[in-house]
């Protein structure tokens, strides 16, 4: 019985939550290391150049030392555990760690500026962490039948340096940026198929996630507040010249909308052709990003004979393309307490029928992990993000978010409540429901996720 009136209070959380009506994803305060040319505004605005407080501030040197430390405690209840078909808690998951981000920000005059971001996560119970081998040679190939070996190892820390970068410029017209940096590219507030540079994709069931940079030199040149080309090379673990990358986007603005045209070049692969908007109607937000790639070649599972099978298959065109609606409400005379966010994504290589009714937990041991990418895998996606700040009281704040793969009817919703009881210290509360039958967000049989942070900023 009383573990009845446990499922029944967590599940009943969910509900009331959803009620509420709230909140746009809930992210953990950014890093503001991105106030040259990194900053979602790509036209700047020119009554801001005019202002000689910021002239002023630029010409100032300084060092910035800061970050945040959070506790992070989940527990994550199992599919079956939830529907009352077990009463067994053994597939239920404890999970506690410490996330801690550093960031060391060293400004020089006339926009010369070094920036380093790093990550130290300590485990108390340990994580597996998957590394990848590669080596093309006879004997390794004999040794281990691949080119390539996976190992599993179990840690209880790590660290990562996210982004390390120099920003430096000619005269004042040309500005540079080389390491490793985060780049905003795309429009979309979660989907960015015109995003091919950045390592990571936004997590959305991860709400203080980390995201590492990509290494190269971005270049950004702007003509007024009216156009701006921007380049970036990409070299990452390119060893010659001839193995780089490169992206170039041309930024330019028509009355009140702006618009982008961008191609990406690898060698040995088709060019990635991206269109960007984003305007407003009345008081709504619109944007949009889509990508097309002609005689793309992608992998794709099939099942043959109740086995998977993985399938080369070449696409004449291959498109991606989000388009977003958002707004911002005054509540109780609040400006912008209330925001909403919604988005549909459409991916021709994804899967329009649900291949996970025919797979079994054990067929991902000879499946590689990156052919099912989370939040990529469908052909069709929708999303609703919803924000209200000072939720009922001016400490707290409330998020609701919802996702769906419209292709297997699956689904996440998540909420996030946030109390903030003293200036950058806050405490919160996560809770993320998986619903629908078996697909893309059920296969793994995650059922309901409690989360309760507690995190510092300075």
């Amino acid at each position: 019985m009383k573990k009845k009136i446990t499922k029944t209070g967590a599940l009943g959380l969910l509900a009331v939550s959803f009620f509420f009506f709230a909140a746009s994803k809930t992210t953990a305060q950014e890093i503001d290391e991105e106030e040259l040319f990194s900053d979602e505004k790509t036209v700047t605005n020119i009554e801001e150049v005019k202002d000689e407080k910021i002239n002023k501030s630029l010409e100032e040197e300084s060092l910035t030392f800061g970050g945040f430390i959070n506790s992070r405690n989940s527990y994550m209840m199992n599919r079956s555990y939830v529907l009352g078909d077990t009463d067994s808690v053994n597939k239920n998951t404890l999970r506690t760690f410490i996330q801690s981000d550093y960031y060391l920000d060293a400004r020089l005059r006339s926009y010369y500026k070094a920036f380093v971001n790093f990550s130290i996560n300590v485990y108390p119970q340990g994580i597996e962490k998957r590394h990848t081998f590669n080596n093309n040679s006879e004997a390794f190939a004999l040794l281990t039948g691949s080119s390539s070996l996976e190992v599993y190892e179990t840690v209880y820390s790590d660290y990562e340096i996210n982004e390390a970068f120099v920003d430096a410029n000619i005269q004042k017209s040309v500005y540079l940026r080389i390491g490793k940096q985060n780049l905003k590219w795309g429009t979309g507030y979660f989907w960015n198929p015109v995003d091919l540079i950045n390592i990571d994709k936004k997590s959305f069931t991860d709400e203080f996630q980390i995201r590492r940079g990509a290494y190269g030199l971005k270049v950004h040149i702007p003509f007024g507040t009216r156009f701006n080309i921007y380049n970036f090379t990409g070299i990452n673990e390119a060893k010659s010249l001839d193995k780089l990358s490169n992206a170039l986007k041309v930024d330019f603005l028509l009355g009140s909308t702006e618009m982008a045209l961008s191609v990406l070049g690898i060698k040995n692969k088709p060019p990635v052709y991206g269109y960007e908007l984003s305007s407003r109607i009345f008081t709504v937000d619109i944007y949009g990003e889509t990508s097309l790639v002609y005689k793309e070649t992608n992998k794709k599972i099939k099942i043959i004979n109740y086995m998977p099978v993985v399938e080369e298959i070449e696409n004449k065109w291959a498109l991606k393309t989000v388009i977003g609606f958002g707004r911002s409400f005054e509540l109780f005379d609040l400006a912008d307490r209330l925001s909403l966010n919604f988005e549909f994504f459409y991916n021709q290589n994804g899967y329009r029928e649900n291949i996970f009714q025919a797979l079994k937990p054990e067929d991902f041991l000879m499946i590689e992990p990156d052919l099912i990418a989370p939040n990529y895998h469908g052909m069709y996606y929708m999303a609703f993000f919803s924000t209200i700040r000072q939720f009922f009281h001016q400490d707290l704040n409330f998020s609701m978010n919802y996702m769906m793969n419209i292709s297997d009817k699956t689904s996440i919703l998540s909420t996030h409540l946030s109390y903030l009881p003293v200036y950058n210290f806050s405490l919160g509360l996560i809770l993320q429901g998986f619903l629908g039958n078996k697909g893309e967000y059920t296969f793994s049989q995650n059922g309901l996720n409690t989360e309760i942070s507690a995190k510092i900023v300075f």
